[in-house]
């Protein structure tokens, strides 16, 4: 994803997202399907979602104890 002129990555760190990206616009954590090791299953994540201006792509960043674990496209804002 990226972030501006910077971009993160896979296992990057929430500290290192953070500076990368700033502040998130909103947070949560809970349990979701996610796939570690080439397998799904439940786990407790930290989820980050960053609105990237009207019209846009929200980006949502799934954290697994405290690493980037996957990035997804959410609803357009309006």
């Amino acid at each position: 994803m990226r972030c501006g002129n910077k971009v993160v990555k896979t296992s990057d760190s929430q500290k290192a997202v953070q500076n990368r990206c700033g502040e998130p616009d909103k947070r949560a954590s809970g349990h979701k399907m996610i796939r570690l090791n080439g397998l799904l299953s439940r786990q407790r994540v930290d989820q980050w979602t960053y609105y990237q201006g009207r019209g846009k792509h929200m980006k949502i960043i799934l954290f697994y104890k405290g690493r980037l674990v996957d990035v997804t496209l959410g609803e357009r804002t309006k």
